[in-house]
């Protein structure tokens, strides 16, 4: 069967004829989604179906077989490439697997792969944030008028997708596109795939970890203020508040892309609590200056008074 087989060559007999491709993908996990380097990994299984007209036989005249297997490096394949990957491989599809191939001819292309692609992070709402990862498949050769690619199923399969721990995966829609005088060179149309991977993060880890304890350093700042004057704690009290506040502000910042574009609404939470601590430091010293200063030539008004030695 492949004794003549080129595979360097289209699997139609016309030039002219285009390879129908039948595209589809099954999700099987998210490996990662770095915010800092803002780049997503993920594990999928592609399923590429197609037509090759040299490989057809009589089932009849060979005992009956209707399906054989051949190793995919042996024939010709669809050169479909990741093209907004970052990964060392080019976003390329190593053959590993094998093919099955039926006596019509019909070639099913099933192969398991790693991809990395580019993936803009809005940091916005962390960490109630969502984000929507594309990761964009096409031939990196032939144009829609020698390979056309055609969707199974407008949304990718996850049958076998293992749950992620950070990210709850909502949607995963699929959307071909032709794409047309995108080179000027080159006016044939380029026939390209969208995978959209919808994310939600789960928030919990930092309600727990960095959400709650700064609600809890907020009101300890509050009752801070009934602390007397005079027992030499007060200010103490503040700046450790105001030092546990620094510390989330660099762990977030740590976590997170150094941007000048947007500020997460945790972050923004952070500098305004540390904002009010540091009046509260700014306050107490006040309160003590004042009341170890000598006596003032004139009492104070009774509001000021009140409002020093009561409430601060």
């Amino acid at each position: 069967l492949l004794s003549n087989y080129d595979k360097s060559l289209r699997p139609v007999k016309s030039a002219s004829t285009p390879v129908n491709v039948d595209f589809d993908i099954s999700l099987k996990q998210i490996i990662d989604l770095a915010e800092k380097e803002q780049t997503f990994r993920i594990n999928i299984w592609l399923r590429l179906y197609w037509d090759d007209e040299y490989l057809t036989w009589n089932a009849s005249e060979h005992g009956g077989v209707e399906a054989l297997t051949i190793h995919s490096s042996d024939i010709w394949r669809p050169d479909i490439f990741l093209y907004n990957n970052i990964a060392e491989t080019y976003g390329a599809i190593e053959p590993i697997t094998d093919v099955t191939v039926t006596s019509a001819g019909r070639v099913s292309y099933l192969q398991p792969a790693i991809f990395t692609s580019a993936c803009l992070v809005d940091i916005t709402k962390f960490p109630f944030d969502k984000q929507e990862c594309i990761l964009e498949f096409g031939s990196w050769v032939y144009t829609g008028n020698l390979l056309n690619i055609s969707l199974v199923n407008p949304y990718a399969d996850r049958a076998i997708f293992t749950l992620n721990e950070e990210w709850i995966l909502h949607g995963v829609p699929m959307e071909r596109k032709v794409i047309v005088d995108i080179y000027p060179c080159c006016p044939d149309p380029y026939v390209t795939v969208h995978l959209t991977m919808q994310l939600e993060r789960r928030s919990f880890f930092y309600m727990f970890n960095m959400v709650v304890p700064c609600a809890i350093l907020m009101v300890l700042n509050v009752f801070g203020f009934y602390i007397p004057p005079d027992s030499g704690e007060r200010l103490g009290f503040f700046i450790t508040i105001l030092l546990a506040l620094v510390v989330f502000l660099q762990v977030l910042s740590d976590s997170l892309p150094k941007t000048s574009t947007t500020t997460p609404q945790l972050g923004q939470f952070f500098a305004a609590t540390i904002a009010l601590v540091g009046f509260s430091c700014l306050a107490s010293i006040v309160v003590i200056r004042m009341s170890y200063s000598s006596p003032p030539s004139r009492p104070l008004p009774r509001w000021l008074r009140l409002i020093l030695l009561r409430y601060l």
